[in-house]
């Protein structure tokens, strides 16, 4: 397939780019007044949105530097090479980084609702919890986000089933399914 490239290939990876750069950027605002200001680093409520901040900029990141990515293959002319596995998608860095901050992103939403239910239903408790208790669970989520992370590569690296419509500009589930 001899597919030419137009303003609109252009347009919506420039689109997808630009909305990672405007997650990095408001997620990074938000981490960067929590780990300066000292009342709200000292608050475990804001140790956890910090921690849902982080698992947003993975995403950010990877959204922006896989915009960034797809914008040079278009430019350079190689939107139209093929590839031949799925894995040739996934090892790239944009594509982890999105893949763990979508996992992470998910797990820190329970994270902060696991929280919140805490700090309403259970106040005295929730004001006996020290740090350990974010450490604990931001740890949990951060393990639970790199293993599926790890299983979702590896049974991708191990299918190595062929994939006719991919082609370098990685669009589209590459990850194998469960």
């Amino acid at each position: 397939m001899n597919k030419s490239v137009s303003a609109y290939d252009y347009a919506i990876n420039a689109a997808a780019g630009g909305q990672g750069l405007v997650i990095c950027v408001g997620n990074g605002l938000l981490l960067a007044t929590i780990t300066t200001e000292t009342s709200l680093r000292s608050r475990k409520e804001m140790r956890i949105i910090a921690g849902l901040a982080v698992a947003d900029l993975f995403v950010g990141g990877g959204a922006l530097s896989l915009g960034v990515y797809r914008l040079v293959m278009l430019s350079v002319g190689y939107s139209n090479r093929r590839i031949f596995t799925a894995w040739d998608c996934v090892k790239l860095p944009p594509t982890v980084s999105v893949y763990i901050g979508a996992q992470l992103a998910v797990v820190m939403n329970f994270v902060v609702s696991v929280d919140r239910y805490l700090a309403v239903a259970k106040p005295t408790l929730y004001r006996s919890l020290g740090h350990g208790y974010t450490r604990l669970m931001l740890g949990i989520a951060g393990i639970y986000a790199i293993v599926t992370l790890t299983v979702l590569m590896l049974s991708t690296y191990f299918s190595e089933t062929l994939v006719p419509n991919y082609t370098v500009l990685c669009t589209g589930w590459v990850l194998s399914t469960w």
